[in-house]
């Protein structure tokens, strides 16, 4: 993008957020969904689990990006999604997956243990939309 600063940053933590109560038993840094929201629960629209990813940029600054997701009960990415908003969310998300080389293969991946290897990972942000975010390139939110 022209003129948008690309920051670096270190993956600090990263946390699952579900209403399915299997996944915060069984996995570490999984939580009940409503321990995300004070208050007025977002709209997911049709998503029913988030991914929370913790950063600290070179400068220090403390930055969260979310990603909306529906996960199977094995932890694995529920495809495809029905609405265009949520492809397109599951795409970035993806993305970013591979992009990082967390995981080259997302099939079958088990995407909440998959987060324990994301910590002290080296990304880019980047600010778009007004918000600070993991910068994941060759992906267009709007096309």
């Amino acid at each position: 993008m022209i003129g948008t600063k690309e920051t670096d940053a270190v993956i600090e933590d990263v946390r699952g957020y579900t209403d399915k109560h299997c996944f915060v038993e069984k996995f570490e840094n999984c939580y009940d969904i409503d321990e995300l929201y004070s208050g007025k629960r977002h709209k997911l629209y049709g998503d029913t689990d988030v991914i929370v990813v913790d950063l600290k940029t070179s400068e220090g600054k403390k930055v969260t990006d979310t990603f909306p997701v529906t996960l199977k009960f094995d932890g694995t990415l529920q495809e495809p999604a029905l609405s265009r908003r949520n492809r397109l969310r599951r795409n970035r998300f993806v993305t970013a997956l591979k992009h990082y080389k967390i995981a080259e293969e997302i099939k079958g991946c088990n995407i909440l243990e998959k987060m324990k290897e994301c910590k002290g990972k080296k990304v880019k942000i980047i600010r778009r939309g007004g918000r600070d975010q993991i910068f994941i390139p060759h992906f267009t939110p709007y096309a």
